[in-house]
């Protein structure tokens, strides 16, 4: 407690001292660096730089050793969480996405030879879609986060409400997903007040089978089956477009939002579980959810934001995983993540009344439930943190408090971050 109180307090002293932005400046930022094509500014190119750096204190899980094998408690580290630079292309009805990114690096990833993990550059996305009927059906294809499930599981990593995006609403990451993209065919848009994304995908091929298999425990297959996935969603108040997947945690009091949503994920025979006498039972991988955001501004430029999730789960009978976040240690930081049963996501945040635009704070909760099949009791995370925004998710800072599950016991992990998107 001692640590969080004097962190808290160089965090509060350090953004004291930052000077107010004016709405000039502000404006300027948040245009970011933009090439029009044309005289009429319907067509440009528009490049983008972005970064999250992460400094963070653990409580390490029980029996976690270091690359020595020496049993350690507690650690310190400061890494990269994204490095990643885009290129937004719109012609007419035509658009093109790409982002290439930097792989999250942490102290054991360096391109020194002797280090245990290389850095590599990969594409976060690579796709182009075409609208039609001025925004009502758009199709498109590529490497892309135009996934189903929940709102979330298209979160915007930049746009995100504390330290990171929820896991738990991207039960594929570790598996058939790359940074949570897939390559699919999709096909999306806004009918009024109705809000639609759908996609047939080729997932990632992934395969957990070991040289000896245990019995009854659910592998992912290494297959070449397609999905389907889809969201759909009513929007009450303020649309939001489906032009870019990407979707926002909190408008930071510039939207007024309520929308009510509901999606499914399904890839048939995607994991497989084995008798004693190794006879295969195949499984299908079927997740789907609801959710509610709410994103409410007030005339003194506070906002109050709301997020709701129910998420169902089957990967297989009795399936679960453990993952953690950039995991530098044998045991570090996991708990178990994803499994077959359900979950509930709630996060509730309050920006504070200000007179500019620039420089506001929003103290957030974030609270994860897990309840699945495989494990007896249900499994509580709780994130509490506060955003100072200096300009907007352009540029800001986030302190984050972490308490998570594992075995029997409970662990901490405080998260400074500081973000940069232009």
């Amino acid at each position: 407690m001692k640590r969080i109180f004097t962190v808290f307090l160089l965090f509060v002293t350090i953004t004291s001292f930052s000077k107010t932005i004016n709405d000039t400046v502000y404006n300027a930022i948040n245009k970011g660096i933009r090439y029009n094509i044309t005289q009429d500014n319907k067509n440009f190119i528009k490049f983008g730089v972005h970064g999250q750096f992460w400094g963070r204190f653990m409580q390490l899980n029980p029996g976690t050793t270091d690359y020595d094998g020496k049993f350690v408690k507690n650690d310190a580290d400061i890494l990269l969480r994204r490095t990643c630079m885009s290129a937004y292309v719109h012609i007419e009805n035509f658009t093109f996405f790409s982002m290439i990114a930097f792989t999250p690096q942490p102290n054991n990833v360096s391109i020194n030879r002797t280090t245990p993990v290389h850095p590599q550059f990969y594409f976060y996305d690579a796709w182009g879609s075409y609208k039609f009927a001025k925004g009502k059906f758009i199709l498109g294809g590529g490497l892309n986060m135009y996934n189903g499930i929940s709102r979330y599981s298209s979160a915007s990593s930049m746009q995100a409400m504390g330290a990171d995006v929820p896991l738990i609403a991207a039960p594929n990451l570790t598996s058939s997903e790359q940074a949570a993209r897939q390559l699919s065919v999709f096909a999306t848009g806004n009918i009024g007040s109705f809000a639609y994304r759908t996609a047939i995908a080729k997932p990632f091929i992934c395969n957990t089978l070991p040289d000896s298999i245990i019995p009854d425990i659910i592998y992912n297959l290494p297959v070449n089956n397609f999905s389907i996935k889809g969201y759909f969603e009513y929007q009450f108040f303020d649309k939001e477009s489906n032009a870019m997947p990407f979707k926002a945690a909190t408008y930071i009091g510039s939207k007024k939002v309520l929308n009510i949503g509901a999606g499914f994920d399904f890839q048939p025979d995607a994991t497989a579980s084995y008798s004693a006498s190794k006879i295969e039972t195949k499984h299908n991988k079927l997740h789907y959810a609801v959710d509610l955001f709410l994103d409410y501004p007030f005339a003194n430029r506070s906002a109050v934001t709301f997020y709701a999730g129910q998420f169902w789960f089957d990967y297989g009978p009795n399936y679960t995983q453990n993952f953690g976040v950039i995991n530098t240690y044998k045991g570090g930081i996991t708990e178990e993540q994803y499994g077959t049963g359900t979950a509930t996501l709630i996060q509730a945040a309050y920006l504070l009344p200000a007179q500019h635009k620039a420089n506001r704070f929003q103290p957030y909760y974030e609270l994860t439930i897990r309840n699945f099949d495989a494990v007896s009791k249900p499994l509580y995370h709780h994130n509490i943190g506060i955003n100072y925004f200096v300009v907007g998710h352009k540029i800001k800072f986030s302190l984050e408090y972490q308490n998570r599950p594992y075995s029997n016991e409970r662990k901490s992990m405080i998260i400074g971050k500081m973000q940069f998107s232009i």
